[in-house]
């Protein structure tokens, strides 16, 4: 044979995988409409940061919205370019109790509009006036409610719409005292998460940074805690849990409390997620968030087989 080229077109050894669904993100968020562009609660599937700046909401906006664009461009920050995010906002008079209230059609409403496709719901809420409002066991009052609402929520979801998902909530308006905070493990809200620390300083916490939260889920498989340091820090120089740093505040107890938090380890640069507790006891099987996602990629996959039959 005489010498020669040959070159082949292999196939399959890329690595190359189908498109995975377990990344869909929900956010409900406080916000004012924008004349032409951005409507309250209406169903926006996001892929990028500039689709917001097509509604309207861009860096320079300010008030209300400013905060809704912080949270997206934090989502986006982690989760990167092309991940799928549905988008709806709410005046500021329903809270966060109400925003994922099952009695009300606000978050169940985005939830129905992406026919079951969220695997995670984060709600970002900001009230009129800016303050925390009333706080009990150390951060708003409402929490307390909203999480009940969540776990209704999402067990609605789950039983309705064979869709199920866990919902993010922020720990609003913490005063700075550890000890204080409740503990979450007395709850079994397994289908709630609380973050607790933002990219911002404020005195009593005006809220958490649940863009980025919600990013990192989104971005990583569900077998896997989105603390693992070999994921890299979040997508953020600085987060504060009230007016300090992590590094000069009682994570341990927030953490050891059930809260998901923020925080830093010897010789690393930036900031980890503590844990991926939810709101549950501590022998309750679903109290990961890995192990939540985990199991409810397989209820999907059993559905989808079954519904067939």
């Amino acid at each position: 044979m005489l010498p020669r080229v040959k070159i082949t077109f292999e196939n399959g050894v890329l690595g190359s995988v189908g498109p995975s669904a377990d990344g869909v993100a929900g956010l409900a968020c406080s916000a004012v409409a924008v004349a032409g562009k951005l409507q309250l609660a209406t169903p926006y599937l996001l892929r990028r940061l500039a689709d917001l700046a097509d509604l309207g909401v861009n860096a320079e906006t300010t008030g209300v919205n400013a905060f809704l664009y912080k949270t997206v461009r934090e989502f986006y920050d982690e989760a990167g370019s092309g991940a799928e995010l549905w988008l709806m906002c709410f005046p500021q008079s329903e809270i966060q109790s109400d925003i994922v209230n099952p009695a009300k059609n606000n978050a169940r409403a985005l939830i129905a509009a992406a026919n079951g496709r969220l695997r995670a719901l984060a709600v970002a809420y900001r009230p009129p006036d800016g303050t925390p409002g009333v706080l009990e066991d150390g951060v708003s009052a409402n929490l307390w409610p909203a999480m009940y609402n969540a776990q209704a929520l999402a067990e609605q979801a789950t039983a309705e719409r064979f869709a199920p998902l866990i919902i993010l909530l922020e720990a609003r308006g913490w005063n700075g005292v550890a000890t204080a905070l409740r503990s979450l493990t007395e709850y079994s809200y397994n289908r709630v998460g609380v973050l607790l620390g933002d990219t911002v300083s404020a005195l009593n916490g005006a809220g958490a940074a649940v863009g980025l939260l919600l990013g990192r889920i989104a971005r990583i498989p569900v077998q896997r805690h989105i603390g693992r340091v070999r994921d890299g820090a979040v997508k953020s120089t600085v987060i504060f849990l009230s007016e300090r740093k992590p590094e000069n505040t009682d994570v341990e107890t927030i953490n050891d409390r059930g809260y998901i938090t923020f925080r830093t380890f010897t010789g690393k640069a930036g900031y980890y997620f503590s844990d991926d507790s939810l709101a549950t006891g501590e022998t309750d099987d679903y109290r990961s968030l890995a192990r939540r996602r985990t199991i409810d990629k397989a209820y999907r996959i059993a559905y989808e087989t079954l519904v067939e039959f």
